[in-house]
């Protein structure tokens, strides 16, 4: 067996444009054709199995990084089918390598529930088939080809040395059921085994401690937005100071701080989490809100949308 090509540098990459993914590697293959559907005799004269579960055959996959992104590309066979189908392109992490945590080891699930106009990104709550969401991810599909950009904050993985496993599985019946990876749809890789992603250098000085400051300060506007509960908030700051970061309702009122201690220049991802603001025990009401960043003399405010 040939030796998996070590991980790519970190690359930040333009969800739609293939292209960019010539180069990633390592290429995680898997067999072609598995997906057959099964009509054949059992032992005696009537026993017959049956399975037509089989539906998008995964053949190839890859994982690209940056320092706030984790990029998951996957590829089928044919065209895939509608992402409405049940049990849809499902991508499985084990963050940690534990196997004692999580379902089955499987920390994280995406595309348990069908993706809208995101995907949706779950954890295991008590390290069981029971699944918390934990925010959300972007994705494309362009013919048989699927893309996913997930934030690295949502795996509590910022600035590390990402080490993870992972399988894709496509129409999986049994909801619980580790043993479906073996005899429904397709699975990849195929039953219990996993893919391993490794980075080849740390992420910690991978970017943002070789790059040069920023030019100047900004603020992006937030993403996903409008978003439930949970949305990123990024800024950069070209020198060092004493910086806040505050979130107010469209009365003024401040309902939350984000940011407020001296850094150093450089660009930042914050996480806001609207359900766990002190608004009661639901968290914030739907609505619009402003976010308001003041460093060295700067200040600028934008808004986001909270939609439950």
């Amino acid at each position: 067996m040939q030796a998996q090509a070590p991980a790519s540098a970190a690359q930040t990459i333009s969800m739609g444009n293939l292209n960019e993914w010539t180069n990633v590697k390592p290429e995680y293959l898997d067999y072609k054709g598995d997906t057959m559907w099964r009509n054949s005799k059992g032992q005696g004269d009537s026993l017959v199995y049956t399975d037509s579960t089989g539906r998008n055959d995964i053949i190839m996959s890859k994982v690209a990084r940056d320092t706030n992104y984790i990029y998951f590309y996957v590829e089928t066979a044919d065209t895939l089918t509608p992402k409405t189908d049940p049990k849809w392109m499902r991508l499985w992490i084990d963050i940690d390598r534990n196997k004692a945590t999580g379902w089955e080891g499987y920390d994280y699930v995406i595309n348990r529930i069908n993706p809208g106009d995101s995907a949706v990104v779950e954890r295991s709550v008590n390290n069981s088939w029971g699944w918390a969401k934990v925010g959300s991810a972007a994705y494309a599909i362009e013919g048989n080809v699927l893309e996913l950009k997930v934030n690295r904050s949502l795996f509590n993985e910022e600035r590390k040395k990402l080490d993870f496993e992972f399988k894709w599985s496509d129409n999986s019946e049994t909801n619980g059921n580790i043993m479906d990876f073996y005899v429904h749809g397709d699975a990849a890789p195929d039953g219990r085994f996993n893919y391993v992603y490794t980075d080849s250098v740390n992420n910690a000085t991978d970017i943002n401690e070789q790059k040069e400051s920023p030019n100047g300060f900004s603020l992006s506007q937030n993403y996903p937005n409008p978003f439930n509960p949970s949305t990123q908030i990024k800024y950069s700051i070209p020198k060092g100071g004493i910086v806040t970061l505050k979130v107010y309702n469209m009365l003024g009122q401040q309902v939350a701080t984000l940011i407020n201690k001296e850094q150093k220049a450089g660009d930042y991802t914050v996480n806001f989490d609207a359900s766990n603001m002190s608004a009661g025990r639901q968290g914030l009401a739907s609505g619009v809100y402003m976010y308001r960043i003041e460093a060295s003399g700067f200040s600028l405010t934008k808004k986001m949308t909270l939609l439950k």
